[in-house]
């Protein structure tokens, strides 16, 4: 019977799931979207406690134990994973039963997670098998998985009923002891450079780092004056109080990915990505929609660290590339981009059309 514990990282601590995770969890977790591969509805608070009360009912039975997912930089509770199926006499048991508030997607909070969780069970609990399994519907859980490095085994079909009646087919995956190492490294690396990178700036006479970060909420302050300075490179007017607005709409919602770079802890510049699809390769792309550089940071070697990480990203979200467009006569930029390996369109014509509202 497995004993409730608590696991900690550097980005994420999960602990036994309970009643007090419940505000929390009512503030990520009240989004149809994360909750339609599932087949139910969680609309309301009664919903999310009402499955915070079934989580208890198979860790009662020993076969499983819940956790709630903290983000260690705000302590509020993000999402849910936990232990499951456990079958300690045969040493498998299976991660599963994650979810995670859309604004904290596709950042450390996922990758750090599984890290610890399979490093409990291969290291501590002696597992010899570490089971996932999704929708076979659900590409992007089935990705993620590819991802951490877990082999794919197969679908067993008409599998389960979802609460909504739905009759789904189960895709497995697996992790097993003999692969362990080298899958315990990758998420090692992963976490150096999912999403963020630290080099030391050029200038021999300031040695301090530039890191870059995927915003959220908490980077706004850091964020805020150099979007009004990118809006005022283009002569648009400040406004500070509409600017934060769009920011907060866009990270809250998710329909923009945005890199901030810090050379100590100052904010020095800044990228937003937006998605967009290729129907030629049926993939997504990215569209690199704004990058800016603070000027007393420029030469730093700052912007070259934000398209790395822009890069970086766009790899491990398996999307097609990335586009971007500049002013022809900004040579810098365009050096920039020819360095890092960018190639300039010449077989086709932007055309562009807007709109006068009234």
């Amino acid at each position: 019977m497995l004993e409730p514990i608590t696991l900690e990282g550097n980005y994420v601590r999960l602990e036994p799931l309970s009643m007090r995770h419940l505000d929390d969890l009512c503030e990520v977790g009240l989004n149809p979207a994360l909750w339609r591969m599932a087949g139910r509805a969680m609309t309301k608070r009664e919903d999310i406690q009402a499955y915070i009360e079934e989580a208890f009912l198979p860790e009662t039975a020993g076969v499983a134990l819940p956790f709630a997912t903290i983000d260690k930089a705000s302590g509020k509770a993000v999402g849910s994973t936990r232990f499951g199926n456990v079958a300690l006499a045969h040493k498998r048991m299976e991660i599963g039963w994650t979810w995670i508030g859309k604004p904290y997607q596709r950042t450390r909070i996922n990758t750090e997670a599984k890290l610890l969780m399979l490093t409990h069970g291969f290291e501590t609990l002696g597992m010899n098998r570490m089971e996932l399994k999704a929708n076979a519907k659900n590409d992007q859980s089935r990705r993620a998985m590819e991802r951490l490095g877990a082999k794919y085994e197969g679908v067993l079909r008409r599998h389960t009923i979802l609460p909504n009646g739905t009759v789904r087919d189960t895709v497995y995956y697996s992790i097993v002891r003999d692969e362990w190492a080298a899958v315990k490294a990758g998420l090692e690396a992963a976490l150096q450079h999912e999403y963020e990178v630290e080099t030391v700036a050029d200038d021999d006479d300031n040695d301090e780092k530039i890191t870059v970060h995927r915003a959220d909420s908490r980077h706004l302050e850091l964020l805020l004056p150099l979007f009004d300075g990118y809006r005022q490179f283009y002569e648009q007017p400040s406004n500070l109080e509409a600017e934060e607005a769009f920011l907060r709409e866009r990270i809250l919602k998710q329909e923009s990915v945005i890199f901030v770079a810090l050379v100590g802890n100052k904010g020095a510049g800044f990228t937003q990505l937006y998605p967009s699809f290729s129907s030629v390769t049926m993939q997504r792309q990215w569209i690199l929609n704004d990058l800016f550089v603070e000027p007393e940071f420029r030469k730093l070697g700052v912007a070259d660290a934000i398209m790395q990480t822009a890069e970086e990203f766009s790899y491990a979200d398996n999307a097609k590339g990335l586009v971007l467009s500049t002013a022809v006569d900004n040579l810098p930029a365009q050096t920039l981009y020819e360095k890092r390996g960018w190639k300039r369109d010449t077989a086709f014509y932007t055309y562009e059309k807007y709109f006068v509202q009234s």
